[in-house]
């Protein structure tokens, strides 16, 4: 317990240390935000023994270019920079596979960095001269599709350990409505996610989002039926795409059960809980 301690107040003090400088060299107005500035003391009485309990993590988000379209998000686990790395979300007008390409070179890029000391401003550097090709933006090549071309549709239940990050959340909503997706994220400890739609798009989505580094998540069923494209819309069970939760951080599972009843997939419990 104390050795425990002992880590998390040298990375804490390695944490403030790094948002010092940062906040001191991206200050202009909106140029970067802590998501909750209350962080801060929460870590400083973690530190100094005052409180015994780490709840909150540094959240943090920074426009890294002049025109202000590319945003990059961070959250630091309280174990960064000595255990754990950073989760880094990126926000910019590229296409979702050219933001996927570009987080994934980041990623080698990461690999090869020291991580005793603190390492943020190098990813951001990092960002800022690689990050031409997200300012150029490019458009998905659609196909109109013949109302009477069979095409397949799925429906996909995905399993994950747990869906608690905000920027992770944001994420699959996005992804799910830039797809054209129907369905749900269940926020929480276990996280759910169905995603319905034509196969092509639905396969796009669990490419993008299985990428998103997770501590376990797997696809539990997948449903697949062809049919006329003018069809594909009656096969759908969700309006939207949303996510659930019951006033807090989850939907409690009766309520949850009754919404899966209220769209015809109650089935789907055993595939998931086993019950």
């Amino acid at each position: 317990q104390e050795q425990q301690r002992k880590i998390f107040v040298e990375c804490l003090s390695k944490q403030l240390e790094e948002i010092d400088l940062i906040m001191s060299i991206f200050c202009n107005p909106g140029e970067a935000q802590i998501k909750d500035p209350a962080t801060i003391c929460h870590f400083n009485d973690y530190i100094e023994g005052k409180s015994k309990e780490l709840v909150l993590q540094l959240d943090f988000s920074i426009f890294v270019n002049s025109s202000g379209k590319i945003e990059v998000f961070f959250t630091l686990p309280h174990t960064y920079p000595l255990l754990e790395l950073p989760e880094i979300f990126i926000k910019s007008n590229a296409t979702k596979s050219v933001e996927m390409d570009f987080k994934n070179k980041l990623d080698c890029f990461i690999d090869t960095l020291d991580k005793s000391e603190p390492y943020i401003y190098q990813i951001i550097s990092w960002i800022q001269d690689n990050c031409d090709v997200l300012e150029e933006q490019e458009h998905e090549v659609t196909t109109k599709t013949d109302s009477n071309e069979i095409v397949e549709f799925e429906r996909l239940w995905i399993l994950s350990h747990h869906i608690k990050s905000k920027w992770k959340r944001q994420e699959i909503i996005k992804t799910a409505n830039d797809l054209n997706l129907t369905g749900f994220s269940r926020p929480g400890k276990p996280g759910i996610i169905c995603v319905e739609g034509l196969k092509k798009h639905t396969q796009e989505f669990w490419r993008i989002i299985k990428a998103l580094h997770w501590q376990k998540m797997s696809i539990k069923k997948e449903e697949i039926k062809s049919k006329p494209f003018s069809e594909i819309e009656k096969l759908r069970r969700f309006h939207n795409f949303k996510e659930v939760d019951d006033e807090g951080d989850h939907m409690d599972m009766g309520v949850f059960m009754k919404f899966l009843e209220q769209h015809n997939s109650s089935y789907i419990k055993t595939e998931l809980f086993g019950f």
